[in-house]
């Protein structure tokens, strides 16, 4: 195994590195760091490559938050997401999971916040349409599984009106994370229709909240009320449409499949 000499991109410190891992841990600092931004840092120091500084330092943090968002670890990846989009404000991966890491590493349904993932989405695509599919995909993921925690909460607490204006708040962006899916996804449209009806009937109909004691009644403005029913009739016109569209493939994929001849045994 032959070792490479680097720099600690943390503390500085003289290190031995071996090209062939992706990261390791300094000795002296314990931070974990990868091999490649070792020997850039090195290769700034020595030879003043100065152009180089921030270009590892970015592919790092891109690769550090990849890893930890794979891994489920949420509240690393929005730091090596912030990070990376302090060196490059406009890296659509970097806006998209920053985001959706928001959203996800957030476990206390107060404190959720559905719109910086949508928005995070959005501007995403704005930047690289090619996310459209891959990003509504993980926006999709990230907005079922939170949902339920909300809803749960929400029935298991007697809320304050402050909390019941939070809550419908959420819902709503979690409508309109469900429409902007719609928009941009062909494999995720359906099950976001799906969701996206249920959800106005939920906001439209539960309107109390609370205990018998103690019961507060969100009324929805007159705007709400409109959008919610012209997104509802759009929506419904959508799902009809998918659902001819799915029969006539099934349709058409019968009639392509070859039948199979029939045996003596089948005859029987």
């Amino acid at each position: 195994m032959r070792l490479t000499s680097a720099k600690c991109p943390n503390c500085g410190a003289d290190i031995r590195v071996n090209k062939e891992e992706e990261k390791t841990v300094c000795k002296y600092c314990k931070s974990e760091i990868l091999v490649e931004d070792a020997i850039a840092k090195l290769k700034v120091v020595v030879e003043g490559e100065v152009e180089l500084k921030g270009v590892p330092k970015l592919e790092s943090y891109l690769k550090l938050g990849d890893r930890a968002y794979k891994d489920g670890k949420f509240d690393k990846a929005y730091i090596n997401y912030s990070k990376a989009l302090e060196l490059d404000p406009d890296n659509a991966i970097a806006i998209l999971r920053q985001g959706i890491s928001k959203v996800l590493k957030e476990k206390e349904p107060l404190k959720m916040t559905f719109s910086s993932g949508v928005s995070a989405y959005q501007n995403a695509i704005k930047i690289d349409e090619s996310l459209k599919e891959s990003g509504a995909t993980d926006l999709a993921v990230a907005l079922a599984s939170e949902e339920e925690v909300l809803t749960e909460f929400y029935k298991a607490h007697i809320l304050t009106k402050s909390e019941l204006d939070k809550y419908i708040s959420e819902l709503l962006s979690l409508l309109e994370g469900n429409i902007a899916i719609i928009e941009n996804s062909e494999i995720n449209k359906k099950v976001c229709t799906e969701n996206a009806l249920f959800l106005i009937g939920y906001i439209g109909d539960k309107k109390e909240y609370g205990t018998s004691e103690r019961r507060y009644t969100y009324k929805l403005s007159k705007e709400e009320l409109k959008y919610l029913e012209d997104t509802k009739k759009v929506l419904k016109e959508g799902l009809k449409a998918q659902n001819k569209a799915e029969v006539k493939e099934t349709l058409e994929k019968t009639k392509e499949e070859p039948r199979k001849p029939q045996t003596k045994k089948d005859k029987i």
